[in-house]
């Protein structure tokens, strides 16, 4: 073997101890360069994901916000509902418009395949549960699925003079004019209600067609 030959050898054999390699794409040579640059590089690679989990994680609570919202809307609505229909009922049946509307605060329970108003009670347990059969939102804890929602019903009297006190439901009083239905729904967050309801819609019923 000839001198130059055993050289060239030589040569290669210090060069490749110059440089390691971590990777594919990641050399570092003795002079630090390549880590720098390594350090630089994961970096950047951790920013990105941080970056896009921080984005997946925001689009999900928000999905999540969006439907609680909707849901509670719903049952806002389905209250308000509820009690126009027990007084449009009144008046088929030829009865008093208002009555079983006395002034108070409310509940919705399922009841022989419909909406019934109970009283709400400072001991009342006002959670809803998920019927999947009726496909209802209800009071009855015999049904397994509970949810994170709770509602109230409130009625309060319209009176014909704002200076002088209405006359409560199934009364003999005139100067009811109306009710003024408020339901108001919360749902829990991270497992915590909060102290005021996150949904709230009001709506007049009046004593006339």
């Amino acid at each position: 073997m000839s001198t130059e030959s055993q050289n060239h050898r030589i040569t290669e054999s210090r060069d490749h101890k110059k440089c390691f390699c971590v990777s594919v794409f990641l050399c570092f040579g003795d002079t630090g360069q390549g880590l720098l640059e390594a350090v630089i590089a994961i970096c950047i690679i951790v920013t990105g994901i941080v970056a896009a989990l921080t984005l997946a994680i925001g689009s999900l609570s928000a999905g999540v916000a969006s439907e609680s919202r909707i849901i509670a809307t719903n049952l806002s609505r389905e209250g308000i509902e509820v009690v126009r229909n027990i007084r449009d009922s009144n008046w088929v049946a030829g009865g008093k418009w208002d009555l079983g509307l006395d002034s108070g605060e409310y509940m919705l329970t399922w009841e022989a395949k419909r909406m019934e108003l109970v009283p709400f009670q400072a001991t009342s347990n006002d959670r809803l549960y998920y019927s999947a059969s009726d496909g209802v939102y209800t009071l009855d804890a015999g049904f397994i699925v509970a949810t994170p929602f709770y509602r109230r019903i409130t009625i309060a009297d319209i009176c014909e003079e704002a200076t002088s006190p209405c006359s409560g439901a199934d009364s003999s009083g005139a100067d009811r004019i109306g009710i003024r239905v408020t339901t108001k729904v919360w749902w829990e967050r991270r497992g915590v209600r909060p102290a005021t309801p996150q949904m709230e819609v009001v709506a007049d019923l009046y004593a006339w067609r």
